[in-house]
């Protein structure tokens, strides 16, 4: 499979003068190495115009200073509108995702150019510096029941959609996906399906199964073919409200383990870990405090 070529549009990121600004978004981009051929737009405002072009663990960075006409924000959105718009129109056959990490002030114009290159794919990461902004995305669904869901899934045409947390999807839902459709489950299945899978595997004396599993979706709860699973040990600090946090961390992994093999739709048929099948869900009170 060729790698998928990136490129990431950055407000944020090390540079000579803030070594820090921004590692986290680093840090992100070169954990995609494996899978994609990334190069980075670093987007910063100034008094002059400047161009530096320069490596970052093996990654091609452009900064980018930008000199607004009045050191205001609608200025400076208008300034990073106009740049991104020429520097996609210039490469855009470079490129088959652009994918902007923070979404304010660069992803302003995100449903202009969508219209205006279709052949490139586009995302926004860490959509949460600008509430006043909807990028023009779709309005907030607050229900997996919602029959806008369907329609917003047919729009968007996935490659993958990925879930953890969520309600039970509903029947209509999953038949109208046919993309591969993936939980994150905080336990190992079929013995631990439900919630807080971690919490129980340890309460009812089995540690072996603290872990986390990736499994397809089908019509019931958590019973879906295991993809892969992965056993953890959680430190002597953790508790009730950082097993899933671990477990979820644990879940990525296997995610970036096996994502190729997913998008691909090849066959999974891993040994289980348990035949056991058990829905559980929230302890109570009185089963929390005894635990």
């Amino acid at each position: 499979m060729s790698q998928l070529r990136v490129l990431h549009i950055v407000p944020w990121f090390p540079h000579p003068a803030n070594e820090i600004e921004g590692v986290f978004i680093l840090e992100h981009i070169t954990s995609l190495k494996p899978h994609c051929h990334n190069e980075i737009i670093h987007i910063q405002f100034g008094d002059k115009k400047e161009e530096i072009v320069t490596k970052i663990e093996g990654i091609k960075v452009k900064r980018m200073r930008l000199k607004p006409l009045v050191d205001k924000w609608k200025f400076k959105e208008v300034a990073s509108q106009r740049f991104i718009k020429k520097f996609i129109a210039k490469n855009a056959s470079q490129f088959d995702l652009v994918n902007f990490q923070i979404a304010y002030p660069n992803a302003i114009g995100i449903g202009s150019l969508k219209k205006k290159f279709p052949q490139l794919k586009f995302a926004i990461i860490e959509h949460w510096t600008a509430y006043h902004e909807n990028f023009s995305l779709p309005k907030e669904i607050t229900s997996v029941h919602s029959p806008e869901l369907i329609g917003l899934v047919f729009d968007l045409k996935p490659d993958l959609i990925i879930i953890n947390g969520t309600r039970i999807l509903p029947n209509t839902l999953i038949a109208s996906i046919s993309c591969p459709l993936v939980n994150i489950h905080v336990g190992i299945t079929p013995q631990y399906r439900g919630v807080h899978g971690g919490y129980w595997a340890l309460k009812e004396g089995n540690p072996h199964l603290y872990g986390v599993t990736l499994h397809d979706v089908d019509k019931g709860i958590d019973t879906g073919q295991i993809i892969a699973q992965k056993i953890l040990v959680p430190t002597a600090v953790d508790n009730f409200k950082t097993y899933p946090i671990q477990q979820y961390i644990g879940g990525i992994a296997l995610l970036e383990e096996n994502l190729e093999k997913i998008l691909a739709n090849e066959k999974f048929n891993p040994p289980h870990l348990t035949v056991q099948s058990q829905l559980h869900y929230h302890p109570t009170l009185i089963q929390y405090l005894l635990g």
